[in-house]
């Protein structure tokens, strides 16, 4: 009699279950809105490309606030500068180079065209030198030359008796010109004075010529000296406009190289009085 056995029973092997998770959000994004990127995606190429092709590199630079004097050889210089600056800003600095220019901005408006405008500076002092050289100080005390047909409307004048005494275009470097424009623009904002003219010495003295606006006009002469003592010198001369017509008529000048000591000296023949 065969007694067949039954094989041992296999341990079931349970298989682990998988858990669904959610894709990332930036996969579900890009599932969603795959024709738009590939849309945004190909006229992004396209726009690249006409933007670097030969046919559409730049063309044309128009300049805006320019007078009409400098516009060709200004125009000639800004095509020279943007073949050489190698970013826009250093295309706007490389323009400021020109005393009168206070700001440059460049923007391109098309990828053929671009456009650079000017800020002219404005001219708050005049200085005059004896052969009609002018150039002018702005508020922020930078001498430059500016274009003649460039209007200006300073608001006082600063004489040099010699040429060689004309600042350089830039920041005021010498003290005696620094003082000479402390001085006119202090005393040119008064209502009561029609005009305001500092003649400069060579040997550095400094000699103020007013008019003051009455009727008829008075002119007073002030001698300053070397004007180290400006502040208290033009406070003493805003006490001296409250004298009197009549007053003030009867004075050649005033000495006031000593602030404190301000000495008049009168007309040998006083007008309108005595002799």
């Amino acid at each position: 009699m065969v007694r067949h056995i039954a094989p041992p029973e296999r341990k079931r092997r349970f298989k682990p279950k998988r858990v669904n998770r959610p894709a990332p959000v930036w996969m579900r994004f890009v599932a969603r809105h795959v024709e738009t990127l590939l849309l945004f995606s190909v006229l992004t190429v396209l726009g690249l490309s006409l933007w670097f092709s030969p046919r559409t590199r730049l063309q044309s630079i128009q300049v805006v606030g320019a007078p009409a004097s400098v516009q060709g050889t200004l125009l000639q210089e800004i095509q020279r500068l943007y073949t050489e600056a190698p970013t826009p800003r250093a295309f706007e600095q490389g323009v400021q180079q020109y005393s009168w220019i206070q700001k440059a901005e460049w923007r391109r408006l098309s990828p053929s065209t671009a456009q650079i405008r000017l800020q002219p500076r404005q001219g708050l002092v005049e200085i005059r030198a004896p052969q009609s050289e002018k150039k002018y100080i702005d508020p922020a005390g930078f001498v430059f030359t500016a274009p003649n047909d460039l209007p200006q409307e300073p608001i006082g004048t600063i004489r040099v008796l010699e040429t060689q005494m004309m600042p350089s275009d830039g920041s005021i470097r010498s003290g005696e010109m620094r003082r000479a424009y402390e001085v006119v623009r202090a005393l040119s904002g008064d209502p009561r004075l029609q005009r305001v003219q500092l003649d400069l010495y060579p040997e550095g003295a400094q000699v103020l010529q007013l008019r003051r606006a009455s009727t008829p006009a008075q002119s007073l002469q002030v001698r300053l000296g070397d004007a180290l003592q400006w502040r208290e010198q033009v406070a003493v001369i805003r006490e001296l406009l409250e004298a009197p017509s009549d007053e003030l008529r009867q004075w050649l000048y005033i000495d006031l190289k000593s602030p404190k000591a301000p000495a008049i000296r009168f007309r040998s023949n006083p007008i309108g009085g005595e002799q």
